[in-house]
C-alpha cells in the first residue's frame, strides 16, 4: 500500500456578491457562463453546468475550469496566502 499527500495548490476565487458580474465575467473569461439570472451565475463545467448562487465562491482550478463552493465549503478548504 502506498502512502501520499494532498498536493498543496494555490487557486484564484471570486466570490459571487450578486452586484459584482462584471467582475465575475473577467474572472471566467466569458467561455464559463451563459447569463446570470435570479440571482444565479450558471457556469459551464466538464461535469456540466453548475449555478452559483450569492455568496458563493467561485474557483478556477489548475486546469482553468471554475467550479461554485458554498461559502463553508469554501473557508474549510482554502485559506489566504
Amino acid at each position: 500500500m502506498r502512502k501520499d499527500k494532498h498536493l498543496q495548490t494555490v487557486v484564484k476565487a471570486i466570490e459571487w456578491t450578486g452586484k459584482n458580474e462584471e467582475e465575475v465575467l473577467k474572472f471566467i473569461k466569458g467561455d464559463r457562463i451563459d447569463n446570470i439570472w435570479f440571482k444565479k451565475v450558471k457556469i459551464r463545467t466538464p461535469k456540466g453546468i453548475i449555478f452559483a448562487d450569492i455568496g458563493d465562491f467561485i474557483v478556477k482550478e489548475i486546469n482553468g475550469e471554475c467550479y461554485p463552493y458554498k461559502p463553508e465549503i469554501f473557508k474549510k478548504t482554502y485559506g489566504p496566502l
